[in-house]
């Protein structure tokens, strides 16, 4: 039996945080712009993993999704837009998010 996805860390290696690995391809490519940005979106999926995981907001609540990354981006220091726009372009980011919000929703 699978052990459930402990919040925070990464869903391939528990014993890593999230986005570990991406983060640490990201630094191999010496893209200082690249790793900032991915480091402010993962900053952001990891608090918004939080907020799931207490349900404040949840992630099957209307509009609960949204909230928690505004939340999650107003906690890092940024605003949703700049997450969005970050994310937008990034596959891998838009891969890692989508991770995460499949378990949030399935809690």
């Amino acid at each position: 039996m699978q052990q459930p996805h402990v919040v925070g860390r990464s869903f391939q290696h528990p014993e890593k945080p999230l986005g570990y690995e991406l983060l640490d391809r990201t630094l191999d490519t010496h893209d200082l712009e690249l790793l900032a940005n991915r480091t402010k979106a993962v900053a952001i999926l990891r608090k918004a993993e939080e907020f799931f995981y207490t349900h404040n907001p949840g992630a099957n609540e209307p509009g609960g999704v949204h909230r928690a990354l505004e939340l999650a981006a107003g906690r890092m220091g940024l605003k949703y837009e700049e997450y969005a726009r970050i994310v937008k372009n990034d596959a891998e980011l838009q891969a890692l998010e989508r991770e995460v919000l499949e378990d949030a929703r399935g809690r």
